[in-house]
Order: C-alpha cells, then sequence, then structure tokens
C-alpha cells in the first residue's frame, strides 16, 4: 500500500481505468442476487468499521458505523438500480480519496527531496541523476516499516548535515534497522544514528554496518527500556557535543554515562 500510494501520482490515469473497470464488473456481478447485494454491503460496512477501531483503538467509536450501517442495509429493500447509486457513488469517493492522499504524499516528498537538494548545494540542486537516486531512496524498503515521507525527512536531515549522497542509502537502513528492533519514533533514532556519524567523523559508508552494530550493543546494555534509553540519551548527548566524553567512551560502557548525568 505504501509503494502504491508513492508511485500513483505517476500513473493515476491507469491506476483509475483498472479500478473503475474491475469495481464495475464485480457490482454488475453482484447485483444479480439480492443475497449476494446484501453480503457486499456489509462486508463494506465491516472493513469501515475494523479501519475505524483501527485508527481510533476505540470499540465504541468503531461501533457506530457498525450498528448504524448494520440497520440500515438490513431495513432497505435492495434494488438494483439503488445498489448500483450506492456502489457507484461509494467507489467514486473512495478513488477520489486515495487520489488526493497520493497527491499529498507526493508532494510532500517532492518538497522534503527539493529542500535536500538544495541544502547539498547550488550545483546540486539541478542534478537529475541525484534526483532519480534519492527518489529510488525515498521508495520503501522490503521490510516497508518507514514511509515514505519518513525516509524523505530522513534525507533532509542528512543533506542538512552536508553528509556525502553516497551515505545516505546506509544511514537510512541504520535507522530503520534500530527502528524495527527498539520500535521508538524514527526521528528519535534518526538523531541518534547521525550524531554518532558525526561524533565518530564517519568517512566511508562501509562504515555505517560496523557503527550500526555498536549502537544496537549499546541499546541493548542498558537496563531500561529503548525509549528511555533514548530519552536518557538527550540528556546526555550535550556531553558528547562538547566533548567531555568521547563517542568510543559512550559507546564501550553507556550505563555509566546515563546514569551518572
Amino acid at each position: 500500500m505504501k509503494k502504491l500510494a508513492s508511485t500513483a501520482v505517476s500513473s493515476i490515469p491507469e491506476l483509475l481505468t483498472i479500478l473503475l473497470t474491475t469495481s464495475l464488473a464485480v457490482i454488475a456481478v453482484l447485483s444479480f442476487s439480492t443475497t449476494l447485494m446484501t453480503a457486499s454491503l456489509i462486508v463494506i460496512v465491516l472493513v469501515i468499521s475494523l479501519l475505524v477501531y483501527n485508527k481510533k483503538e476505540s470499540f465504541g467509536e468503531a461501533s457506530f458505523p457498525l450498528v448504524g450501517g448494520l440497520l440500515t442495509i438490513l431495513r432497505v429493500d435492495w434494488t438494483m438500480s439503488l445498489y448500483w447509486t450506492f456502489m457507484i457513488t461509494w467507489v467514486a469517493f473512495a478513488i477520489f480519496a486515495f487520489t488526493i492522499s497520493a497527491i499529498k504524499i507526493h508532494t510532500k516528498v517532492d518538497d522534503l527531496l527539493t529542500s535536500a537538494t538544495i541544502a547539498m548545494g547550488p550545483k546540486t540542486a539541478a542534478d537529475e541523476e541525484l534526483r532519480k537516486m534519492l527518489n529510488r531512496l525515498v521508495s520503501p524498503s522490503d521490510s516497508g516499516q518507514l514511509k515514505p515521507t519518513q525516509r524523505a525527512e530522513i534525507i533532509e536531515r542528512l543533506a542538512y548535515m552536508k553528509l556525502s549522497p553516497s551515505f545516505f542509502k546506509s544511514a537510512l537502513d541504520a535507522v530503520e534497522t534500530l527502528h524495527v528492533i527498539t520500535k521508538v519514533d524514527h526521528e528519535a533514532i534518526s538523531t541518534f544514528v547521525m550524531d554518532f556519524i558525526s561524533f565518530c567523523s564517519i568517512t566511508s559508508e562501509n562504515q555505517i554496518p560496523e557503527l550500526l552494530d555498536r549502537l544496537y550493543l549499546a541499546i541493548h546494555s542498558v537496563p531500561t527500556p529503548p525509549a528511555n534509553f533514548f530519552k536518557d540519551f538527550q540528556s546526555t548527548r550535550k556531553l558528547l557535543l562538547t566533548k567531555e566524553i568521547s563517542p568510543d567512551e559512550f559507546l564501550d560502557n553507556p550505563t555509566l554515562f546515563l546514569e551518572s548525568y
């Protein structure tokens, strides 16, 4: 779904044609049976209720559309024309809502990548090959844990760090790996990873996987949940920024500095 949303803008006409054709074919088949019409409407109501529950995590809020929808469906005498009217309206709404959402995602990602290329300097702002590379990096990885907009936000921050674009993929992979392992917000993790790329004076992208291992071991060695680790690190971070301690000292014994601060 994330990959589809990130590429939908460039293929909206084809996507709309496929969705409309498929939807009309399904509606045509279902409309020949009152039982199938009722069943399909109940499925729509159930899916909407589950989406509401997933978003709100409230049984009460999710039960309103379920109960209201079921009462309406079961009380209406569904004819073919009435069913077609309802389904065409619903499909049109769903398609337009998805299209608007895809456009918003595309626009936000495009703005972030434009900001990133500008941050890297006037010569790179018009570099088409660089822009193509950034567009590839925005596409979700196999794990799909970071959305395109989140990946673009990280790329923008890397660009403002004046980090070489050749580092971007390794840095994104490091952030995503720690995000998957710790379940902590990607912004906190990206700050953590970028800090140590800077503190450790990383000069090659091949050094980032090794740094990732050290960061993971540091997080794992502290007897506290990862969320608390990152919260405590914000207080200890200034010791690293002012060079009161070295990154090696912190990574070798993070518990000492987190507890003594």
